[in-house]
């Protein structure tokens, strides 16, 4: 298909297959010369520019979706284009000194942002096909690239790097930038390991997991059993006294004391054992 647009406002939709022919044609509300045409990349729509307005047609029906013109200035319309996706419509501005670019929103009409570049008329524009970026031409060979601006912030990768607002005189330390053999600082330090006096003769015992108070009462809740071989072992059981008595222990933390009580409640006296200090 082919989009011819004429001085008098007319749009004729042609067809060549293999001779060209005419399928239809419509004119413009405003009967103006058409300044440009625009396709969007997947041809459901395309713009035609006049003097004062753009305007959107949709490409299989041939109805006019939206128009875009400029009330207040009544700007005049050199060249016009969509973006990557077709959901933006840009106009440049036909006037002498001035480039200024318009982006609308082509669905509800809205003005979304106005470039304003130098005094240098344009030529011509074009969106990029990935990035949302634009390139213009103007009058004087030079080209223009309008990108949004995006503020570094390097604090978000490194957590102790500190933003200044401006310059700072920073004084180093005298060994901050020197080279540092890590081989021989490895050395060092074991040799320092090495000098260090090893005791093994000395004992020190390991600490209590229970925090001692000096003093304290600690009772031992046990009834041993009698140990034979520490007493007589001619001695007969029925004579021994404390066949029948029970053996209370406190314990503290300096000493043992150990009483011995009989069935009616009496304490029994404890004989010394043969061949040692201790008590049954």
């Amino acid at each position: 298909l082919v989009y011819v647009g004429s001085s008098k406002g007319v749009v004729s939709k042609w067809e060549y297959s293999p001779t060209l022919s005419e399928l239809e044609n419509f004119k413009l509300p405003s009967a103006t010369a058409v300044r440009n045409f625009q396709f969007t990349r997947d041809g459901q729509y395309f713009l035609v520019a006049d003097i004062g307005r753009i305007r959107v047609y949709d490409t299989q029906e041939g109805t006019l979706q939206r128009e875009f013109v400029d009330n207040v200035n009544r700007t005049q319309w050199r060249k016009c284009g969509f973006s990557a996706e077709g959901n933006y419509v840009l106009g440049a501005t036909a006037e002498k000194g001035e480039h200024h670019i318009y982006v609308w929103n082509r669905d509800n009409g809205q003005l979304v942002t106005r470039l304003e570049g130098p005094k240098e008329s344009v030529l011509d524009l074009q969106w990029h096909p990935c990035r949302p970026m634009i390139a213009s031409t103007s009058h004087l060979g030079k080209v223009f690239v309008w990108s949004k601006q995006y503020s570094e912030n390097y604090s978000a990768f490194a957590p102790n790097f500190t933003q200044l607002e401006e310059n700072e005189e920073y004084v180093e330390r005298e060994d901050e930038f020197d080279l540092i053999d890590d081989r021989a600082a490895a050395m060092k330090q074991q040799e320092e390991d090495e000098s260090c006096v090893v005791d093994i003769i000395s004992y020190q015992p390991p600490p209590s997991i229970f925090h001692e108070v000096p003093g304290e009462l600690v009772f031992l809740p046990a009834v041993p059993d009698k140990d034979a071989s520490l007493c007589d072992p001619d001695a007969p059981p029925p004579d021994d006294p404390t066949a029948d008595c029970k053996i209370r222990v406190k314990v503290w933390a300096d000493k043992v004391v150990v009483r011995v009580l009989d069935a009616e409640g009496g304490e029994v006296p404890l004989s010394p054992c043969e061949g040692g200090g201790g008590r049954d």
